[in-house]
């Protein structure tokens, strides 16, 4: 999530600013991934993530919302369960076990054998 949460965010950040509908879409793309990616979406802001990967693409005068809206369609089409594991209001306040499960860090000789510290 936090992924594409930041993916997004670069995005809207990349905007050239000379299309409306780009400049808040995709911002309203990246502040609901960054919500979802934090656990405080809500059922609205997956019904609105929908909307919008249906709906942005093709409307601005270049490629960068249909990116953005690309990436938050794929995330809801192909990821639903993970989605919902990052909706506050579906009735669970344990976040999914992507997140609460620490990534290992690998030490430095498994990862350059060769090389000395």
């Amino acid at each position: 999530m936090a992924v594409v949460a930041e993916a997004l965010g670069y995005l809207a950040e990349q905007s050239s600013r000379q299309c409306g509908v780009c400049v808040s879409g995709t911002r309203a793309l990246a502040a609901t991934l960054a919500r979802v990616a934090d656990g405080t979406a809500t059922g609205a802001d997956r019904e609105a993530l929908g909307r919008w990967a249906r709906t942005l693409p093709g409307r601005g005068a270049c490629g960068l919302l249909d990116a953005a809206a690309g990436l938050a369609g794929t995330l809801a089409a192909n990821f639903p369960a993970l989605l919902d594991a990052h909706t506050a209001d579906r009735g669970t306040s344990v976040p999914c076990v992507n997140c609460r499960t620490p990534q290992p860090v690998p030490d430095q000789d498994r990862r350059h054998p060769g090389r000395r510290s």
